[in-house]
């Protein structure tokens, strides 16, 4: 026991160390811009404010570079995984034009664009007598760092107005030694794509250096190559003049295989103000461009109604929102259904509990893991991964969370209890096979009550015919059988015995005799007078299904009050006190027996016919009842006269499985070979509440 308990508490405490350990965070590189830029101070913004939110879960680190050709490229290798980058840049990065056909990366993302775009602004050297681009030919010209996004712009303005490297002295140097260059007229012209309220341009313009238009033509011209830029305009140094010039936008891009609960956290964010002071959402914008989201920042897109949703999101609401009401309804219509077979039925029981374990963990997983782990960020995706989890395991979608991990030991004994419900369906096929097990769910089975040397041939037959040879059979008995002889024949699988007495209410119920179908009662063998215990059986079967109906149960979907009970009477005297017991059927052996052979001392060789009709074999005819009620085209029958049904059934005799109509049965009364109206009979036509008596190889389905 010491033993036991120090095993227990070592396994509470491995246990326990493991839902305390921290989450590992996720490691975010941001490439801004130049130290002390613009992006750069932003990415510093984003930084803390990201921190202060989800510092167990992201961290992130802030990267200077020269511009949107470094961010894209260090994006592409891996370098960083974020980057504030130029909307024109970022596209043709993607589909590899220009100066990144060797560098083609697909997979950039994006999750929000700053809210002020980027111009272009052309400045010229004091006095300087320059009043177009195109005079710029053979002049020093500051085009930005270079890989940036101004050098790329610079570039495709001035090849707008023929002019290049070839045929000007570019020069690639930084803000601030631009803004050097500038004021000692080192160059004539300097090229600066930034937004209009950045501090280094208020700086230059209040120093007074004139500035360069770009033409509406040449705009026109830029763009068809360029489309991502678009026209805009800047003030001129007095602020009295607009000045005609491209405008492109900024974006915050990510690689796709950014985490989506870290791209959709990054970009609720930037657009969730934490405080009256946070003016981080001031600065960005919902991107409405072509390119395609971040899955996370498109999660969060649609959360916010930023985003159309798709049919995939209607299909994802209607299941997390539609189907648990579906269930509740279906629950109110049916409770009393449900509890019933919650208090009866062990394997509903049990299904039910390993359900409702697996939901709540499923449920709480996902309420604590849908902002730090991908695997859980939707609720449908939640039960799909607790799916896999019962079979492989998270297989890397290990909770990260307290809550999330404190929800999943819900699953893991849902899982336990799916893997013992599986070895338990194994080791009831072998306790079924020694007949030690007993299925607890069964309906519409058959029960045999007593034994003789007749109910083996009854289990033969029933296992012939079309309707019985897949329902289970229940032998309640006394003794007496060879069980285990019987088990070798073949058609004794799904026969399970129970020695007990028939008459017994406790054994009546383990054999589930209100849910069967039939009950078939024979003449035990070990009793010399076995009638008055068959009616006995008749009674008790009869009082147990009035107690049930009285309890306001429902035995089948069909409301039947009772199973349909066979009863055997070795004395036909015996029939009515039989029928008065709750017996349907009373079947006298001794009565038949004399019948037919007073019948083939008359006739010779008709004990062979009825031979052949109790037999339930493919080469065998046997009679079958067919209720019209239960016929699909039973129209063609109702109002017809027994001549014009037989004639019709003749007239189908070429089916597979040809059909001779022999009587029928109205009111309960059986009337084989009706005689046509007129004749003393009282059958005329038949009604939709009549049943055909019929002749066929199998049950035939008219």
């Amino acid at each position: 026991m010491k033993k036991y308990l120090i095993t227990s508490l070592l396994t509470l405490l491995a246990l326990t160390a493991s839902l305390l350990a921290q989450p590992t965070p996720v490691e975010i590189r941001l490439a801004t811009s130049s130290s002390g830029g613009q992006y750069n101070k932003l990415g510093w913004i984003l930084k803390n404010r990201v921190a202060a939110k989800y510092q167990s879960t992201i961290k992130i680190a802030i990267d200077s570079s020269r511009g949107s050709i470094d961010n894209a490229l260090w994006l592409g290798n891996n370098d960083v995984q974020m980057a504030f980058i130029q909307e024109d840049i970022a596209s043709y990065f993607k589909t590899g034009k220009y100066l990144f056909q060797a560098e083609r990366y697909d997979n950039l993302k994006v999750i929000a664009m700053v809210k002020n775009s980027e111009k272009t602004h052309i400045f010229l050297a004091h006095d300087s007598t320059i009043d177009s681009i195109a005079n710029l030919r053979g002049k020093r010209i500051a085009v930005g760092a270079r890989r940036s996004g101004t050098a790329f712009n610079a570039d495709a303005i001035l090849r707008a107005y023929g002019l290049d490297s070839l045929n000007c002295q570019y020069t690639y140097l930084s803000i601030p030694a631009t803004q050097k260059a500038l004021a000692n007229n080192q160059v004539d012209a300097a090229f600066f794509t930034a937004n209009a309220a950045a501090p280094f341009i208020d700086e230059i313009k209040s120093s007074g250096f004139p500035m360069l238009a770009i033409s509406a033509e040449k705009i026109q011209h830029i763009r068809k190559s360029y489309p991502k830029l678009f026209p805009d305009s800047v003030n001129s140094v007095d602020g009295e003049k607009v000045i005609p010039t491209l405008g492109v936008r900024t974006l915050l891009v990510a690689r796709k295989d950014v985490p989506k609960h870290v791209a959709y956290k990054i970009a609720k964010t930037i657009f969730t103000a934490s405080s009256p002071d946070d003016s981080l959402h001031k600065e960005f914008a919902y991107y409405d461009g072509d390119e395609d989201l971040h899955a996370g920042a498109k999660m969060f897109y649609k959360d916010q109604g930023k985003y159309n949703l798709e049919f995939s999101d209607l299909v994802l609401r209607f299941l997390t929102i539609g189907l648990p009401v579906v269930v509740a309804l279906f629950l109110l219509l049916y409770w009393k259904h449900v509890r019933n077979m919650y208090r009866w039925n062990i394997y509903f029981r049990l299904s039910f509990i390993l359900i409702l374990f697996f939901v709540i963990g499923t449920v709480g997983t996902y309420y604590f893991e849908r902002d730090v782990n991908e695997s859980f960020e939707d609720l449908l995706g939640s039960f799909w991964t607790t799916i896999i989890y019962l079979f492989v395991g998270f297989e890397g979608s290990n909770p990260i969370t307290l809550g999330g991990k404190i929800s999943s030991l819900f699953i893991l004994v849902g899982s336990v209890g799916v893997l013992g419900s599986v070895a338990g369906n194994f080791a009831a096929v072998f306790l079924q096979e020694k007949g030690d097990k007993i299925p607890m769910d069964s309906r519409d089975h058959i029960v045999i009550c007593y034994w003789n040397n007749r109910g083996d041939d009854i289990v033969r037959e029933l296992r012939h015919s079309e309707h019985g040879k897949d329902a289970a059979i229940y032998v309640l008995h006394e003794g007496g059988i060879d069980e285990g002889a019987l088990r070798k024949k073949s058609y004794y699988q799904d026969v399970f015995f129970l020695r007990d007495d028939p008459t017994s209410s406790e054994a009546l119920q383990n054999a589930r005799v209100i849910q069967s179908k039939s009950v078939i009662i024979l003449s035990d063998a070990n009793n010399d007078k076995p009638d008055p215990q068959t009616i006995i059986c008749c009674l008790a079967i009869d009082k147990m299904a009035k107690a049930h109906v009285r309890s306001g149960k429902k035995i089948d979907s069909n409301k039947k009050s009772k199973p349909h009970i066979i009863a055997e009477l070795m004395d036909r005297g015996n029939r009515e006190l039989a029928k008065q017991a709750g017996a349907d059927e009373v079947v006298s052996a001794g009565f038949y027996r004399t019948g037919i052979m007073l019948q083939s001392a008359l006739y010779h060789g008709l004990s062979d016919i009825f031979h052949e009709l109790l037999q339930y074999e493919n080469t065998k005819n046997s009679i079958f009842i067919v209720k019209l009620s239960e016929v699909n085209n039973a129209d063609k029958y109702i109002q017809k006269t027994f001549a014009e049904v037989a004639q019709i059934l003749n007239n189908e005799r070429a089916k597979a499985n040809s059909t001779i109509l022999i009587g029928v049965i109205r009111d309960g009364i059986v009337v084989l070979n009706p005689q046509p109206a007129g004749k003393g009979a009282e059958f005329d036509t038949f009604k939709k509440e009549d049943a055909l008596i019929v002749l066929a190889g199998k049950f035939p389905r008219l």
